[in-house]
């Protein structure tokens, strides 16, 4: 008989978000514990600046070099996705465990509101005794994008309304 392994849910409200805001978090507690890691994409990440620096035709500041990929918004958000299920399972993630969600919102648009319905979604799923894991909004000094601010909101006011245990 295995014992159940404690289930733990992630957010990211965009394809890059799951390496560079929670790789270590992921990684060294979670996985490294037997942790039932399961990670949500909210965005489809299509506003990225990278976009235009990739499409531009000009010297990318960053690499020194110049990029003129013409890429569609469609191939954008594409490329965004493999990435990010390709990061995710370097990171030991199971395919089976990476949800990029169905009717995620735009970039820039994922209100607190939208962010709390797809929470709840997969809370529905897995059960409010999760321990759920996103992006701490913070607004103070310091610029943080409306989509980690909102869904970091989200999570608080359910926690705060009795629809989450961790």
């Amino acid at each position: 008989m295995t014992e159940k392994k404690d289930v733990i849910l992630y957010f990211s409200p965009h394809q890059d978000d799951e390496l560079l805001t929670m790789g270590i978090d992921i990684c060294k507690t979670c996985l490294l514990r037997n942790k039932e890691v399961h990670i949500i994409l909210c965005t489809d990440g299509s506003k990225s600046p990278a976009r235009q620096r990739l499409n531009s035709g000009k010297i990318c500041p960053i690499h020194n070099q110049v990029h003129n990929y013409n890429l569609s918004g469609e191939e954008f958000i594409k490329a965004r996705d493999c990435e990010f299920v390709a990061s995710c399972t370097a990171m030991g993630i199971p395919l089976e465990n990476i949800h990029i969600y169905g009717k995620r919102a735009v970039d820039g648009s994922l209100s607190v509101e939208y962010a709390k319905e797809i929470i709840k979604h997969f809370v529905s799923i897995y059960g409010k005794y999760i321990e759920l894991r996103t992006i701490v909004p913070l607004k103070f000094g310091r610029y943080q994008h409306e989509d980690h601010y909102n869904l970091g909101l989200a999570a608080k006011a359910l926690f705060k309304e009795k629809n989450l245990q961790n």
